[in-house]
Order: structure tokens, then C-alpha cells, then sequence
């Protein structure tokens, strides 16, 4: 894992940002759309936490934590002040090695990314993209935007989220954190 650490002295906050490689592009074919589940779900209860607890630890730092899936790989990203990164940074740990998948929570990132998809096409700004996108690269691996596609979603079960949630732990990484962070920080990153 490639790690940037870059200390600003202006303010107690920290940003962490993990990118992991491999997005939407590595969905397989009938199953477009799986990294964006994964990645919303790994949010919605990880390590010891359920997603009520993540939601909570994380609300009552003030802080944010997001996942964000991209055609070449999942984004983390964590905003906190410094004194809170003992308690936050782990959750990205335990996010990657340990998400809790549960059924009920993968249901409903299901949902909400229909909805999204649906919203989508109401826009002509993204029916024009997303011709240009088949035009382009046809039904290659960049040809389908990273929400996915509602027939392939609705197919994703737990069973196919497993071996890639899996595999993430074993994908090229790189941490980058900046601004004020606690100078023990290589423990949190272990």
C-alpha cells in the first residue's frame, strides 16, 4: 500500500482518503453494478458495528465517512479533527476487512441505487453521456456507468458480493492523509 501522509498545521481537522484499485470495470458481465453495492454496504456495518453503530460513531463526532465507486476503483473517504481518529480510523480498516453484508442492508443499497439510476435517466445531460459512453467503449468494461444496471442489480445477492469483498483486502492501495493528524497514526494504519 502506497501511504502519502501530508501535515497542515491550520486546523485540527484530518482528511483521509483510501483509494482501492479496481471499480466498476472489473463488474462481471451480468452482474454490473456489484462494486457500487459492495461499496455502500461495506458502510452499513463493519467489524463489531452494525450500521445503526457506524451511523452513530460516526454522527456523534461530527464527522464523515463515504465510499464512492468509480470505473478504476472504490474510494474511502474520512473528514474528522484530529483527537477523533482513534475511534474513526479503524472503521475503514474494519470496512475493507470485515463488512458485514447483511442482507437487509444490501436490499436496501439495491433500492437506492434503482432510484438513482432511474433519476439519472431524467437527466439529458446524462442520457447524452451515457450514449457516448456505448459509443465508445461498446460493452467493454468502461461501458456502463458505475451505478450499474437495474436488470444486473436486481440479480446481485450476498453470495456474489462475498468473493469480492473478499478480494478487496488483497487490491493495490493508496492512504492518503492529510492535515493535522495524531502522531501515533502509524498505529491507527496497521
Amino acid at each position: 500500500m502506497n501511504i502519502i501522509l501530508d501535515e497542515c498545521y491550520s486546523k485540527n481537522i484530518m482528511a483521509v482518503k483510501l483509494w482501492i484499485e479496481e471499480g466498476s470495470r472489473s463488474d462481471p458481465k451480468d452482474k454490473k453494478g456489484i462494486h457500487q453495492i459492495l461499496s455502500s454496504t461495506m458502510l452499513r456495518g463493519c467489524g463489531p458495528y452494525n450500521n445503526q453503530q457506524v451511523a452513530e460513531i460516526v454522527e456523534s463526532f461530527g464527522a464523515n465517512l463515504n465510499c464512492d465507486t468509480y470505473e478504476d476503483g472504490i474510494l474511502i473517504s474520512l473528514k474528522c479533527i484530529e483527537n477523533d481518529a482513534f475511534k474513526l480510523l479503524p472503521l475503514i480498516g474494519w470496512m475493507i476487512s470485515k463488512p458485514l453484508l447483511e442482507k437487509e442492508q444490501i436490499d436496501l443499497e439495491k433500492d437506492l441505487t434503482i432510484k438513482a439510476i432511474k433519476r439519472q435517466k431524467e437527466s439529458t445531460y446524462q442520457l447524452a453521456f451515457d450514449e457516448w459512453r456505448k459509443m465508445i467503449y461498446g460493452d467493454g468494461p468502461y461501458g456502463h456507468d458505475p451505478l450499474g444496471l437495474i436488470d444486473d442489480i436486481n440479480q446481485i445477492e450476498r453470495e456474489d458480493l462475498l468473493p469480492i469483498a473478499k478480494s478487496i483486502i488483497d487490491r493495490k492501495k493508496t492512504l492518503v492523509i492529510s492535515g493535522k493528524f495524531p502522531t501515533n497514526v502509524d498505529t491507527y494504519i496497521k
